[in-house]
């Protein structure tokens, strides 16, 4: 049987060629857009590390964790002042 990067990599390659991956890898992006991705990956790294924590099989892997940072460059990035965001995102801060 093949290996996970043999079955995956056309996969691989088709996501390299998308536009959106293509400014992102470039090091271009504006802020703004990188903010909304950032924040999209931060959803799913909280749903992926609650399902991890709840199994008990946290030991020896925590710093593959990644939410916290994700957030935190989400705060950095983010140019909106919107109060209500501020306020729900420090929230989850301090649950995370």
């Amino acid at each position: 049987m093949s290996n996970l990067k043999e079955l995956t990599w056309e996969h691989h390659k088709e996501a390299e060629r998308q536009e959106f991956v293509k400014v992102l890898m470039s090091g271009n992006i504006h802020p703004e857009f990188y903010a909304t991705y950032l924040w999209q990956q931060h959803m799913k790294y909280d749903l992926l590390e609650a399902l991890v924590s709840v199994t008990g099989k946290t030991h020896h892997i925590e710093d593959i964790f990644r939410k916290r940072y994700i957030m935190e460059d989400f705060m950095e990035l983010w140019p909106h002042e919107d109060p209500l965001l501020r306020c729900l995102v420090h929230m989850h801060m301090l649950i995370i």
